[in-house]
């Protein structure tokens, strides 16, 4: 059981605010795979879809692109495909182009793979 006193120090520390996360952006869905976090950054022309990557780079407000992909995609037997690795690099190339813009200045960090399962043992 907690006193009075113990219970006044839990509400007396500062919380930060809410929007605190206001700058992250998870591109990411579980058992997403590396071109369905192409889709969501740079669109589809053949579906007139425009991607996110035009509203980041007119907000200059990510400062640390972290990307980590391609989970999803490791084959048991041979790693990622030649389909997958070409997915990536549209995705590091979007992320690049749009760090690229006047006036913007970010970092990215590129994570490697965790085989998941039975790829661990490959």
């Amino acid at each position: 059981m907690i006193d009075n006193a113990r219970f006044i120090k839990f509400t007396n520390f500062s919380i930060r605010p809410a929007n605190r996360f206001f700058y992250v952006l998870n591109l990411g869905v579980g058992g997403g795979k590396i071109q369905n976090m192409a889709y969501r950054l740079l669109g589809d022309a053949s579906q007139d879809l425009k991607g996110l990557a035009g509203v980041i780079a007119a907000r200059k407000s990510a400062r640390l692109w972290v990307v980590h992909a391609g989970t999803n995609n490791l084959d048991l037997k041979k790693g990622l495909t030649d389909a997958d690795r070409d997915a990536l690099a549209m995705v590091l190339r979007g992320v690049l182009k749009i760090e690229g813009a006047e006036g913007y200045e970010s970092r990215v960090l590129l994570t490697g793979l965790f085989p998941r399962g039975r790829a661990a043992s490959v």
